[in-house]
């Protein structure tokens, strides 16, 4: 878990930039422990703290957290985006456009198309809020929705030398196109060619094994409803004074 607001003496909430882990460690008990920014931020790359933004996985050897975009202080936009290694807990900076990082309340997922191919895709979100005069002196906060062309954002991350790259980004246009058509399904067969390689298909013998069991089991319980009519039988005739031999 990383950033969100928490509440100040003087009622106002105030950004963090602290990264917290939970392990379960039984049924029972949880634990939480909080991964500390750098004493010395100049030295180490590390977001500043936010609220409103959106998180997704990567799933690798090294499995990587994204984030992009969200709200900082006096209710601006952060217009940023970060990688998160977790075996380290080290962030990395990614330049993507304002088109991407310049919104929040926004949606975040990822798909992975290939060990070294994922795609994010982040869908909505609200502009920069502007705060506006409403009369008698009050101003109010207000924040328009993210329109097309870049509602629905794409990003494709490809791994390179170890390290996760921006390759392409595309906007609602560019998902439309028939480049990105034939790509799509080209990234798809790779995909499922892929995910077919962690499919451990079962041997010919292995299915006669299964459906001998499923057999069996069928047959037991026919045999436990049998056994139930049976005794419900028994017990009516005993009830009814008839004497069986």
């Amino acid at each position: 878990m990383f950033c969100g607001t928490v509440p100040r003496d003087d009622d106002y909430d105030i950004s963090v930039n602290t990264v917290y882990t939970c392990q379960l460690e039984s049924d029972t008990t949880i634990h939480w422990e909080s991964v500390k920014e750098p004493v010395v931020p100049a030295s180490v790359q590390w977001p500043v703290g936010r609220c409103a933004h959106a998180f997704t996985s990567i799933i690798s050897d090294s499995p990587t957290l994204v984030m992009i975009g969200g709200e900082g202080k006096d209710d601006q936009l952060v217009n940023d985006s970060w990688l998160l290694n977790t075996s380290q807990y080290q962030w990395s900076k990614i330049v993507l456009p304002e088109s991407v990082t310049g919104r929040d309340s926004h949606s975040l997922s990822s798909i992975m198309m290939s060990p070294d191919c994922v795609w994010l895709v982040v869908v909505g979100g609200y502009l920069a809020t502007e705060w506006k005069d409403v009369g008698r002196g009050y101003k109010q906060a207000f924040a328009d929705y993210i329109t097309d062309p870049n509602i629905t954002m794409l990003i494709e991350l490809v791994l390179r030398e170890g390290e996760w790259r921006v390759s392409e980004v595309l906007d609602s246009t560019g998902l439309t196109t028939e480049a990105y058509q034939d790509k799509y399904q080209l990234l798809l067969k790779k995909r499922q060619w892929w995910q077919d390689q962690f499919i451990v298909y079962p041997t010919e013998r292995e299915v006669k094994l299964q459906n001998y069991v499923e057999s069996l089991q069928q047959e037991l319980r026919v045999s436990e409803g049998n056994k139930t009519s049976l005794q419900e039988a028994l017990l009516e005739a005993s009830e009814q004074g008839i004497v069986l031999y």
